[in-house]
């Protein structure tokens, strides 16, 4: 027997524990899969009749899963696409849980103001990655862990309503945040965002529009009440009240909601997955197998490898 097929069945012998696991778990996945995909399908229903009927061999596809060990041929390729968009689903969430725990200072904070960020995205028709990113600005700026969710809303309702930038709106917002007040800069910011701030600060303040660019070049408009100006504006009977919902009953807010839908779907699949195959110390194992025989052949001569 020649090296090289040597090396190859001392390979194969490697790793072969490691995909018998992975044979071995793949039926426990059958349930998981089934349940996401029903989530999915349900999300998909709301939409055009064909989509529904995509929805529906969704469905069908979860419910053949759970026979996974008979049939396993015929679904393979759709089981690995589900399997490598739910993975990659939640490695991203794992990432934002990550980030969010580093700002708000412990992980357990951090996985409930995602929690919380994920329901927001679940309900309005501002994307999850979008939110999170506006949610990390805000705590950048000062925004407290506690605080920080009903301030994107308030935001995003003004947002949703005035057609403006998100993150141009928080950014102004957070400056102001800051600094404990609001600058000339920061008015004109939102102004050209959409935002009617003048007008916002004047009902809050009983000062006439023409006179608020004065207070702020003399620094006299406080973050409080910016504040206010803020929350007056979307409270009941305010003109930017539930805008995120009325942007959600939209075309474009129904599209976002279901791409939210499916992502949320993807990333609770994705991380059942990784529990069930135990895929963090599967993969370490694969890469120690093969680096350690990858260092045994790299030590052989010039000559032996050529064998």
């Amino acid at each position: 027997m020649s090296f090289q097929i040597k090396y190859v069945y001392d390979l194969v012998d490697k790793l072969s524990p490691q995909l018998k696991k992975i044979q071995g778990n793949l039926k426990k996945t059958a349930n998981t899969v089934s349940h996401s995909a029903s989530k999915i399908s349900r999300s998909f229903s709301k939409i055009h009749t064909s989509v529904k009927r995509t929805a529906k061999g969704m469905e069908d596809f979860g419910r053949k899963t759970r026979n996974i060990g008979a049939n396993l041929a015929p679904f393979s390729l759709a089981v690995g696409g589900m399997g490598i968009l739910a993975l990659r689903s939640a490695a991203n969430f794992e990432t934002l849980k990550l980030k969010m725990g580093v700002l708000t200072g412990s992980a357990e904070k951090g996985e409930k103001l995602f929690n919380s960020i994920v329901t927001t995205a679940a309900k309005t028709p501002f994307e999850l990655k979008n939110l999170s990113d506006n949610v990390t600005k805000l705590l950048s700026f000062g925004s407290t862990a506690e605080g920080v969710i009903d301030q994107m809303k308030m935001i995003g309702d003004v947002a949703a309503i005035s057609g403006g930038d998100m993150n141009g709106i928080i950014v102004a917002f957070g400056q102001a945040q800051q600094v404990g007040k609001a600058m000339t800069r920061d008015l004109l910011q939102f102004v050209n965002n959409g935002v009617p701030i003048y007008k916002m600060i004047s009902e809050v303040t009983g000062v006439a529009s023409s006179k608020i660019a004065d207070l702020a070049s003399n620094g006299q408009i406080t973050f409080d009440i910016l504040t206010r100006a803020f929350k007056k504006a979307t409270k009941e009977g305010g003109m930017f009240a539930n805008g995120m919902d009325k942007l959600s009953l939209t075309l474009t807010g129904v599209f976002s909601n279901l791409k939210d839908s499916i992502d949320i779907s993807l990333g609770q699949l994705g991380t059942e997955l990784v529990k069930i195959f135990d895929l963090k110390n599967l993969v370490v194992s694969l890469s120690d197998a093969i680096t350690n025989l990858a260092e045994k052949f790299n030590k052989l001569s010039p000559r032996t490898k050529k064998i």
